[in-house]
């Protein structure tokens, strides 16, 4: 994702922001913390989670021998390679942004260590791996788990600073 698309969808998200803040302050929108923010915001960190974490404990090393691309039910492809030791294994690879891509050509040395989101193919590294877009979809959970908190850490606080009651000074 370029950056410029990333500057535009925060700039939305701000414009957003602003205009549910006006109109809470005008009294036309009234939504307030709730746990339905908090499912939200684990329903989020989970799928960043699971598919960050994915991607991260792939590991092969080797060359393309055979390749055989699937669609049924999702879009997916089997490669037979060929590890530098001469071992064949066979590597999947699917639809979502955990695995690697789908398009390696037949010949094509590929090579991605464990721990690493990216990875090369003939010695060319690739970091196709959405970061910016994870790490926004993070924050956007975290503010919806933050925000459904808010009762909770508003009942906790005590008031502690003195206050003036009637017929009597602070003093």
């Amino acid at each position: 994702m370029s950056f410029a698309v990333v500057f535009l969808l925060l700039v939305f998200a701000g414009m957003l922001v602003t205009v549910v803040v006006w109109l809470r302050r005008l009294g036309g929108f009234r939504i307030g913390p709730s746990p339905v923010f908090a499912i939200l915001g684990i329903w989020s960190l989970f799928i960043v989670g699971y598919t960050v974490v994915g991607r991260l404990l792939i590991e092969t090393d080797g060359t393309v021998l055979t390749r055989q691309p699937v669609n049924n039910p999702r879009p997916g492809t089997f490669y037979t390679m060929q590890a530098p030791d001469g071992q064949t294994y066979r590597f999947a690879s699917g639809s979502t942004d955990s695995s690697l891509s789908r398009d390696f050509s037949v010949g094509s040395h590929v090579t991605k260590r464990k721990w690493d989101l990216g990875y090369t193919i003939d010695g060319r590294r690739v970091d196709s791996f959405p970061v910016m877009f994870y790490t926004g979809w993070c924050a956007v959970g975290l503010c919806f788990i933050c925000y459904s908190l808010l009762p909770y850490l508003a009942r906790t606080r005590p008031n502690k600073a003195m206050q003036r009651t009637a017929g009597r000074s602070a003093f």
